[in-house]
């Protein structure tokens, strides 16, 4: 969870946070696969799966959604979910989701692929396509209630009940059947293969060149370049001119004694 973030005017730093996060979760893996002797008790800390919870808003993606998204999608699996579905009807969450799709697809944003397991899932959750579900619309609720002599998580509300594990009433289970089920192994391999192996690669590849240019950050300053360049020419000139007067001065003695 990322506490206030979308609360101020300007939000981009809060988006670097989030990005930096999943940067240092990446190089602390990498560190411990530079070490001779790695640890045993090493966990994997990297970032699987970022859930992106979006206002109902009946108008798409605001623009902090897609700055952020955009980031996100470069680092980990994105999953996009609606918050707070009990707000709408089953029409605007549908047009909700249409409206989020359009924006995603328009802007370039690189979100996990569920169809995968979604082959899996149709018969038992969903009588028709699963693929139309993305993304998710869930409901939270922490109260529990007998409905049908059966116990249920729940989410009273003046005009009724939502119940948070019924799959009619919103996508949080097969959300959660999705996450820690059919995909979740999929999940941890994509991280590994695609987004952490291309930030190792891009981490490596400027050591390595700053290995190569220095490490010093002056070094790469073509003004401290120049004048060192330049100091080494003065000191040049200046040793072959001391070493012609020294000559100068010993053929001069030379004369002098010969007279």
């Amino acid at each position: 969870m990322i506490p206030g973030f979308g609360d101020f005017i300007d939000n981009k730093r809060a988006t670097g946070v989030v990005i930096k996060h999943i940067e240092t979760q990446f190089d602390n893996m990498l560190d411990e696969e530079c070490k001779i002797q790695r640890s045993k008790k090493s966990r994997d800390s990297r970032i699987h799966a970022a859930l992106y919870f979006i206002r109902p808003t009946g108008k798409g993606l605001r623009e902090l959604d897609i700055h952020c998204l955009k980031l996100l999608s470069e680092r980990c699996n994105v999953i996009p979910i609606i918050s707070k579905a009990d707000l709408m009807t089953a029409d605007e969450c549908r047009l909700n989701k249409r409206l989020i799709l359009r924006d995603i697809r328009n802007h370039g944003i690189k979100i996990y692929d569920f169809t995968m397991c979604f082959e899996d899932l149709e018969d038992e959750f969903f009588p028709g396509r699963l693929s139309e579900i993305v993304p998710f619309a869930v409901v939270s609720g922490t109260d529990r209630m007998i409905i049908d002599k059966e116990e249920f998580k729940v989410r009273k509300l003046p005009h009724g009940v939502v119940r948070v594990d019924d799959p009619t009433h919103n996508d949080f289970l097969i959300l959660r059947t999705c996450l820690l089920g059919a995909s979740l192994q999929d999940l941890k391999e994509t991280t590994h293969s695609t987004y952490y192996e291309r930030y190792r690669t891009e981490k490596l590849t400027n050591t390595t060149m700053q290995d190569l240019l220095g490490d010093s950050p002056s070094k790469f300053d073509r003004t401290n370049v120049s004048s060192t360049l330049m100091d080494r020419l003065r000191n040049n000139i200046d040793s072959r001119q001391s070493s012609i007067m020294s000559a100068e001065r010993y053929i001069n003695s030379k004369s002098k004694v010969n007279i």
